[in-house]
Protein backbone atom coordinates (compact mmCIF):
# COMPACT_ATOMS: atom_id res chain seq x y z
CA UNK A 1 0.00 0.00 0.00
CA UNK A 2 1.34 3.44 -0.97
CA UNK A 3 1.70 6.08 1.74
CA UNK A 4 -0.66 9.03 1.26
CA UNK A 5 2.18 11.60 1.23
CA UNK A 6 3.96 9.78 -1.59
CA UNK A 7 0.79 9.30 -3.62
CA UNK A 8 -0.23 12.93 -3.16
CA UNK A 9 3.08 14.55 -4.07
CA UNK A 10 3.72 12.27 -7.02
CA UNK A 11 0.40 13.50 -8.45
CA UNK A 12 1.26 17.14 -7.70
CA UNK A 13 4.72 16.75 -9.28
CA UNK A 14 3.23 15.35 -12.48
CA UNK A 15 0.53 18.03 -12.44
CA UNK A 16 3.08 20.83 -12.23
CA UNK A 17 4.99 19.44 -15.19
CA UNK A 18 1.81 18.94 -17.23
CA UNK A 19 0.67 22.53 -16.60
CA UNK A 20 4.14 23.80 -17.50
CA UNK A 21 4.06 21.92 -20.81
CA UNK A 22 0.54 23.21 -21.61
CA UNK A 23 1.68 26.81 -21.13
CA UNK A 24 4.73 26.08 -23.27
CA UNK A 25 2.39 25.73 -26.29
CA UNK A 26 1.42 29.42 -26.09
CA UNK A 27 2.81 31.61 -28.86
CA UNK A 28 3.57 34.70 -26.77
CA UNK A 29 5.61 34.93 -23.59
CA UNK A 30 2.87 36.97 -21.87
CA UNK A 31 0.50 34.03 -22.25
CA UNK A 32 2.90 31.48 -20.85
CA UNK A 33 3.02 32.69 -17.28
CA UNK A 34 6.14 31.80 -15.31
CA UNK A 35 7.33 28.59 -13.66
CA UNK A 36 7.69 30.54 -10.42
CA UNK A 37 4.06 31.66 -10.39
CA UNK A 38 2.83 28.16 -11.13
CA UNK A 39 5.03 26.67 -8.41
CA UNK A 40 3.73 29.20 -5.88
CA UNK A 41 0.05 28.77 -6.73
CA UNK A 42 0.00 25.01 -7.24
CA UNK A 43 2.38 23.89 -4.51
CA UNK A 44 3.48 26.40 -1.89
CA UNK A 45 0.16 28.16 -1.22
CA UNK A 46 -1.65 24.84 -0.86
CA UNK A 47 0.89 23.13 1.38
CA UNK A 48 2.55 25.68 3.68
CA UNK A 49 1.25 26.47 7.20
CA UNK A 50 -0.37 29.82 7.95
CA UNK A 51 2.59 31.06 10.00
CA UNK A 52 4.87 30.89 6.94
CA UNK A 53 4.29 33.52 4.25
CA UNK A 54 5.52 33.73 0.65
CA UNK A 55 7.25 36.80 -0.74
CA UNK A 56 9.69 37.95 -3.39
CA UNK A 57 12.43 40.55 -3.22
CA UNK A 58 15.59 41.28 -1.24
CA UNK A 59 16.95 40.13 2.10
CA UNK A 60 18.63 42.69 4.36
CA UNK A 61 20.40 42.84 7.70
CA UNK A 62 20.96 45.69 10.16
CA UNK A 63 24.04 46.86 8.24
CA UNK A 64 22.35 47.06 4.79
CA UNK A 65 22.68 50.44 3.08
CA UNK A 66 20.18 52.34 0.93
CA UNK A 67 20.79 51.58 -2.74
CA UNK A 68 23.27 48.83 -1.91
CA UNK A 69 23.68 45.97 -4.36
CA UNK A 70 21.57 42.99 -3.28
CA UNK A 71 20.24 39.81 -4.83
CA UNK A 72 16.63 39.45 -5.93
CA UNK A 73 15.12 36.14 -4.80
CA UNK A 74 12.30 34.40 -6.71
CA UNK A 75 10.61 33.06 -3.59
CA UNK A 76 11.24 33.92 0.06
CA UNK A 77 9.59 31.93 2.83
CA UNK A 78 9.43 34.08 5.94
CA UNK A 79 7.92 34.09 9.41
CA UNK A 80 4.58 35.80 9.73
CA UNK A 81 5.44 37.56 13.00
CA UNK A 82 8.23 39.73 11.55
CA UNK A 83 8.06 43.17 9.88
CA UNK A 84 9.23 43.82 6.31
CA UNK A 85 9.80 46.79 4.00
CA UNK A 86 7.31 47.21 1.15
CA UNK A 87 8.84 48.63 -2.06
CA UNK A 88 5.60 48.34 -4.04
CA UNK A 89 4.60 46.12 -6.99
CA UNK A 90 4.78 43.06 -4.76
CA UNK A 91 8.50 43.52 -4.03
CA UNK A 92 9.71 43.70 -0.43
CA UNK A 93 12.85 43.65 1.68
CA UNK A 94 12.87 41.01 4.41
CA UNK A 95 14.90 41.05 7.61
CA UNK A 96 17.33 38.13 7.51
CA UNK A 97 16.14 36.96 10.94
CA UNK A 98 12.65 36.40 9.49
CA UNK A 99 13.70 34.34 6.49
CA UNK A 100 13.32 30.57 6.70
CA UNK A 101 14.32 29.70 3.13
CA UNK A 102 14.68 30.98 -0.40
CA UNK A 103 13.67 29.09 -3.55
CA UNK A 104 14.92 29.85 -7.04
CA UNK A 105 12.62 28.35 -9.69
CA UNK A 106 14.09 27.58 -13.11
CA UNK A 107 12.59 26.28 -16.33
CA UNK A 108 15.78 24.35 -17.07
CA UNK A 109 18.71 23.72 -14.77
CA UNK A 110 22.01 24.93 -16.27
CA UNK A 111 25.47 25.46 -14.83
CA UNK A 112 25.18 29.20 -15.45
CA UNK A 113 21.87 29.46 -13.57
CA UNK A 114 23.20 27.29 -10.77
CA UNK A 115 26.21 29.57 -10.34
CA UNK A 116 23.95 32.62 -10.09
CA UNK A 117 21.81 30.83 -7.50
CA UNK A 118 24.88 29.82 -5.49
CA UNK A 119 26.21 33.39 -5.47
CA UNK A 120 22.84 34.63 -4.18
CA UNK A 121 22.72 31.84 -1.58
CA UNK A 122 26.26 32.58 -0.36
CA UNK A 123 25.41 36.28 0.00
CA UNK A 124 22.20 35.40 1.84
CA UNK A 125 23.99 33.17 4.34
CA UNK A 126 26.69 35.79 4.97
CA UNK A 127 24.22 38.44 6.17
CA UNK A 128 24.77 39.47 9.79
CA UNK A 129 22.09 38.39 12.21
CA UNK A 130 21.18 40.13 15.46
CA UNK A 131 20.22 36.90 17.21
CA UNK A 132 21.05 33.22 17.28
CA UNK A 133 19.03 30.18 18.15
CA UNK A 134 18.57 29.38 21.82
CA UNK A 135 22.09 28.61 23.08
CA UNK A 136 20.71 25.61 24.95
CA UNK A 137 18.59 24.35 22.07
CA UNK A 138 19.34 21.73 19.42
CA UNK A 139 19.52 24.27 16.58
CA UNK A 140 22.23 26.57 17.93
CA UNK A 141 23.59 28.92 15.23
CA UNK A 142 21.17 27.51 12.63
CA UNK A 143 19.25 30.68 11.84
CA UNK A 144 20.94 31.18 8.47
CA UNK A 145 18.30 30.83 5.75
CA UNK A 146 18.22 27.66 3.70
CA UNK A 147 18.48 28.03 -0.07
CA UNK A 148 16.99 25.72 -2.68
CA UNK A 149 16.64 25.44 -6.46
CA UNK A 150 13.62 23.82 -8.14
CA UNK A 151 13.73 23.15 -11.89
CA UNK A 152 11.14 21.86 -14.31
CA UNK A 153 13.78 20.10 -16.39
CA UNK A 154 17.19 20.39 -17.97
CA UNK A 155 19.54 18.73 -20.41
CA UNK A 156 21.53 17.00 -17.67
CA UNK A 157 21.19 13.23 -17.91
CA UNK A 158 22.67 12.42 -14.51
CA UNK A 159 22.28 14.01 -11.08
CA UNK A 160 26.00 13.38 -10.62
CA UNK A 161 26.60 16.03 -13.30
CA UNK A 162 24.91 18.66 -11.12
CA UNK A 163 27.07 17.59 -8.17
CA UNK A 164 30.13 18.17 -10.36
CA UNK A 165 28.90 21.68 -11.16
CA UNK A 166 28.46 22.40 -7.46
CA UNK A 167 32.00 21.26 -6.63
CA UNK A 168 33.54 23.43 -9.38
CA UNK A 169 31.48 26.50 -8.43
CA UNK A 170 32.28 26.07 -4.72
CA UNK A 171 35.99 25.98 -5.51
CA UNK A 172 35.74 28.96 -7.87
CA UNK A 173 33.81 31.09 -5.35
CA UNK A 174 35.68 29.76 -2.28
CA UNK A 175 32.46 28.61 -0.62
CA UNK A 176 32.90 26.87 2.73
CA UNK A 177 30.26 24.77 4.48
CA UNK A 178 28.95 26.14 7.80
CA UNK A 179 28.87 24.63 11.28
CA UNK A 180 25.44 24.80 12.94
CA UNK A 181 25.96 22.94 16.22
CA UNK A 182 25.60 19.33 17.33
CA UNK A 183 28.43 18.45 14.93
CA UNK A 184 26.17 19.24 11.99
CA UNK A 185 26.85 21.38 8.95
CA UNK A 186 24.86 23.54 6.59
CA UNK A 187 25.84 24.11 2.98
CA UNK A 188 27.70 27.36 2.40
CA UNK A 189 25.42 28.14 -0.55
CA UNK A 190 22.70 25.93 -2.09
CA UNK A 191 21.20 23.34 0.29
CA UNK A 192 19.26 21.34 -2.29
CA UNK A 193 18.36 21.05 -5.97
CA UNK A 194 15.13 19.37 -7.09
CA UNK A 195 14.49 18.59 -10.76
CA UNK A 196 10.91 17.47 -11.34
CA UNK A 197 10.58 13.98 -12.80
CA UNK A 198 14.37 13.65 -12.88
CA UNK A 199 15.88 13.60 -9.39
CA UNK A 200 17.21 15.64 -6.49
CA UNK A 201 20.43 16.47 -4.67
CA UNK A 202 20.41 17.46 -0.99
CA UNK A 203 23.22 18.57 1.32
CA UNK A 204 23.52 16.18 4.26
CA UNK A 205 22.02 12.78 4.98
CA UNK A 206 18.30 13.69 5.38
CA UNK A 207 18.43 11.80 8.71
CA UNK A 208 18.78 8.54 6.80
CA UNK A 209 22.15 6.82 6.95
CA UNK A 210 23.84 4.76 4.26
CA UNK A 211 23.35 1.25 5.65
CA UNK A 212 26.27 -0.06 3.57
CA UNK A 213 28.73 2.52 4.86
CA UNK A 214 28.42 3.52 8.52
CA UNK A 215 31.86 5.09 8.93
CA UNK A 216 32.24 7.84 6.32
CA UNK A 217 30.51 11.19 6.71
CA UNK A 218 27.76 11.81 4.15
CA UNK A 219 28.21 15.11 2.31
CA UNK A 220 25.27 14.99 -0.13
CA UNK A 221 22.28 12.71 -0.64
CA UNK A 222 20.91 12.26 -4.16
CA UNK A 223 18.37 10.26 -6.09
CA UNK A 224 17.68 9.87 -9.80
CA UNK A 225 13.96 9.19 -10.16
CA UNK A 226 10.84 10.24 -12.04
CA UNK A 227 8.98 10.48 -8.74
CA UNK A 228 9.46 11.39 -5.06
CA UNK A 229 11.28 14.66 -5.89
CA UNK A 230 8.52 16.99 -4.72
CA UNK A 231 7.85 14.67 -1.78
CA UNK A 232 11.50 14.93 -0.72
CA UNK A 233 11.34 18.72 -0.95
CA UNK A 234 8.14 18.82 1.13
CA UNK A 235 9.67 16.61 3.84
CA UNK A 236 12.75 18.83 3.97
CA UNK A 237 10.59 21.97 4.24
CA UNK A 238 8.71 20.37 7.17
CA UNK A 239 12.01 19.83 8.98
CA UNK A 240 13.25 23.36 8.21
CA UNK A 241 9.98 25.02 9.28
CA UNK A 242 9.77 23.02 12.50
CA UNK A 243 13.41 23.81 13.22
CA UNK A 244 12.70 27.52 12.85
CA UNK A 245 10.22 27.47 15.75
CA UNK A 246 12.85 28.21 18.38
CA UNK A 247 13.69 30.75 21.04
CA UNK A 248 16.06 33.56 20.11
CA UNK A 249 19.17 34.64 21.99
CA UNK A 250 19.82 38.34 21.21
CA UNK A 251 23.34 39.41 20.33
CA UNK A 252 25.02 42.68 21.26
CA UNK A 253 24.31 44.24 17.88
CA UNK A 254 20.65 44.99 17.22
CA UNK A 255 18.69 47.10 14.77
CA UNK A 256 18.18 49.66 17.56
CA UNK A 257 21.88 49.93 18.38
CA UNK A 258 22.88 50.31 14.74
CA UNK A 259 21.14 53.65 14.22
CA UNK A 260 21.79 56.99 15.96
CA UNK A 261 18.72 59.21 15.82
CA UNK A 262 19.35 62.94 15.86
CA UNK A 263 17.92 65.53 18.28
CA UNK A 264 16.91 63.05 20.94
CA UNK A 265 15.87 64.49 24.32
CA UNK A 266 15.24 62.67 27.58
CA UNK A 267 13.10 62.80 30.69
CA UNK A 268 14.97 61.65 33.76
CA UNK A 269 13.26 60.06 36.71
CA UNK A 270 12.22 62.53 39.42
CA UNK A 271 13.58 65.51 37.48
CA UNK A 272 11.73 68.81 37.57
CA UNK A 273 11.24 68.72 33.78
CA UNK A 274 9.41 65.39 33.94
CA UNK A 275 6.94 66.77 36.48
CA UNK A 276 5.68 69.54 34.19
Amino acid sequence: MTYILKAHFDVVENSLLALYKVQDNAGHNLHKGTPRERFISEFLKDHLPENVLIGTGEIIDHTSKSGGKRNQHDIILYRKNFPKLDFGAGISAFLVESVIATIEVKSKITKKDLKQAMVAAKNCKSLERTCLADKNGPHKNSLRPYNYVVAYGGKVKKIETVKGWIDKIKKELNIQDLAIGNNKKQAGAIDGIFILNKGFLFFGDMNQRDKNNKTQEIEWTYQASTEDNLLAFFLILIDVILGSEIKYEPLEKTYLSEYELENLKYFYKDSEESKK
